[in-house]
């Protein structure tokens, strides 16, 4: 579509037609987050089940007077790139918590999560490489493959159950070995990098990071792991899904990375590692040389909220989270069926599959009306014919709303599904 003479943006109008008959054009609304688990959408109180606010910590007010200013308020700019003179004190602060959090030697802080890997993944990759990325990875994962200029290869990880199955899923060790032999390919090219998240967003389960590592080892490559949805909920300290498998924050065939905007609950991204990783970021990564760097404000508040991820409040409402989705997760698979409803269990992402696109936003409008928000998600976020309900829970959830929440979708949508 190229527009008419006239209006050269002609063909937006178009798409925008086009989104609309397919079912897929997405609302614009607007929302204010709640204390207790609970959005404004539009001028309506809800029961926020769409949020990745998974501890409750984006609604906590956060003291800002112990900073290493030492102030009662801070500057809600940067004012310049890291590289000039945006590196406030509460970025460096950051940094140290962050690391200390981890249990690695530095941290290298971005204005997004999406930034973090853009940058990241871009810095370290380059032509003669060859890049595996997880066929489910973020779009910034893979745009950060892209710009790095390596040859991009494509592996799956086994996935969700296909519908209707039960039992021990035997694709696992098919997907891995098909990886193993892309990777035996490869083993003439200058360097090799296996790219995935640590929990899947839209599928809720976890990437196979032992496996990982260990053709990591046999293949000398390097595993990039986004714990974007992992930080603040699993593993005892709460440091993601490497730290829940038992690999140690140091190794050396491991880099994480992760975001402050989901369990943190304020803005900002981050990779943490070796100083001479993080040293050789802040001068090759793009993403962060060239944006303006986080506003202390933020800086600051996230650090505090790091501190009480890390504290027994932070392991108890951790533990909280995991049990209402575990118990969620089991009714709504025996009331609709194990093959329709996917995330690895206590998953603080729990999808439930539909046939079409326009099915699923009749469930969403469902739960609506009965006052909860659980959003559609349609192509292109994920594949034709995998549209779904995606229930995201949170630590500040009422036990009440969760078991409101498991009637209205046992019975509800039990027809539906």
């Amino acid at each position: 579509m190229t527009g008419d003479a006239g209006d050269p943006l002609g063909w937006v109008a178009e798409e925008l037609g086009r989104l609309d008959r397919e079912g897929l054009r997405r609302p614009t609304r607007v929302c204010r987050t709640l204390p207790g688990g609970r959005v404004e959408i539009d001028g309506r109180e809800l029961w926020n089940f769409g949020s990745n606010d998974y501890l409750g910590l984006a609604s906590r007010t956060v003291p800002v007077a112990p900073t290493p200013r030492g102030a009662s308020a801070l500057p809600s700019g940067a004012t310049a790139s890291p590289a000039v003179v945006g590196r406030s004190p509460e970025i460096a602060e950051l940094e140290r918590t962050i690391a200390e959090f981890e249990g690695t030697e530095d941290a290298v802080v971005f204005p997004t999560g999406y930034a973090a890997n853009l940058g990241t993944v871009s810095a370290l990759t380059g032509p003669g490489d060859v890049v595996f990325l997880e066929r489910d990875c973020h779009a910034c994962l893979v745009d950060g493959a892209k710009l790095g200029g390596g040859k991009l290869r494509v592996w799956r990880r086994a996935g969700p159950r296909p519908k209707g199955s039960d039992g021990f899923d035997t694709r696992i060790p098919v997907a891995q070995a098909k990886l193993e032999h892309a990777l035996r390919k490869a083993a003439n090219t200058r360097r090799r990098w296996i790219v995935a998240d640590g929990v899947f967003s839209m599928d809720g389960d976890v990437a196979p990071v032992p496996a990982l590592l260990a053709l990591a080892e046999k293949h000398d490559a390097v595993v990039i792991l986004d714990e974007a949805h992992a930080t603040g909920v699993y593993g005892d300290a709460g440091r993601g899904v490497a730290e829940r498998f038992g690999v140690p924050p140091d190794h050396p065939r491991l880099i994480r990375t992760g975001t402050l905007s989901k369990a943190v609950g304020t803005a900002g991204g981050f990779v943490s590692g070796s100083r001479g990783l993080c040293d050789y970021l802040r001068h090759a990564a793009k993403s962060h040389i060239f944006s303006t760097a986080l506003p202390p404000a933020a800086a600051a508040a996230a650090a505090a909220n790091l501190r009480w991820i890390a504290s027994p409040k932070g392991v108890a409402a951790r533990e909280r989270l995991k049990d209402s989705a575990a118990y969620v997760g089991r009714r709504v698979r025996m009331c609709l069926g194990i093959g329709r409803v996917l995330g690895s269990d206590g998953s603080p992402i729990l999808p439930i599959l539909f046939d079409s696109p326009g099915a699923a936003v009749a469930a969403s409008a469902t739960l609506t009306d009965a006052g909860f928000f659980v959003p559609a998600i349609r192509p292109p976020t994920v594949p034709r014919g995998t549209s779904r309900l995606r229930i995201s829970f949170s630590a500040a959830q009422l036990d009440d709303a969760v078991g409101e929440l498991t009637n209205v979708l046992c019975f509800a949508l039990k027809d539906a599904a």
